[in-house]
């Protein structure tokens, strides 16, 4: 208790800052071209690119993204939805399956993008791209992070949590999971 005291004379001093931890974030807008043979589609992207908890690493959160234009052998689609379900129409259901750029696809291009742009290299030089891991590295890193807080709470993606064992997933779901737990799970994840 009479260090209590002391310590509470000893606030009339000056205050002082420190910073503990910083990171970075930058919006960005990006029109990226997909190309498959003589079809082409242009994207618009908003995103912010910013740095994660997760020491050496940078993410990408898309606020905004929609097709912005569609060609086919250099001319103007107006509507690629009606397009393709006139093909359908037609008889052509192959050739209309294959007027699509797959998400995955779409993802591969703005990461890519997003990484090759100037202010990217320049503001997260030597960080890796978070969003390009293999789901069991990010798990890794998500439990790792979670341990060190002595936290047990854990945000999982689905996908992520597909990974789960099934004892595991039972206590995620309650949300009773217990730092030993997270140990447990990457001991076996690691090993």
């Amino acid at each position: 208790m009479e260090q209590f005291i002391k310590s509470l004379e000893n606030l009339d001093q000056e205050t002082s800052f420190q910073v503990e931890q910083d990171g970075y974030q930058i919006g960005v807008s990006l029109t990226l071209k997909a190309t498959k043979g003589d079809f082409t589609q242009n994207f618009n992207y908003n995103c912010d690119i910013h740095t994660l908890i997760y020491e050496g690493y940078y993410g990408v959160d898309i606020h905004d993204s929609y097709l912005q234009q569609a060609y086919i052998g250099g001319l103007k689609v107006d509507n690629l939805d009606n397009l393709k379900a006139r093909l359908t129409e037609w008889g052509f259901k192959g050739m209309a399956d294959k007027l699509e750029i797959s998400e995955a696809e779409c993802d591969e291009m703005l990461y890519r993008g997003v990484s090759e742009l100037p202010i990217v290299k320049t503001l997260f030089k030597g960080l890796k791209l978070f969003d390009t891991l293999p789901l069991k590295e990010k798990v890794i890193l998500r439990l790792k992070h979670s341990i060190k807080l002595d936290a047990p709470h854990i945000y999982l993606s689905r996908d992520e949590q597909k990974l789960m064992p099934t004892d595991f997933a039972m206590k995620y779901n309650k949300r009773t999971l217990s730092i030993q737990d997270l140990k447990d799970w990457l001991n076996e994840l690691e090993g």
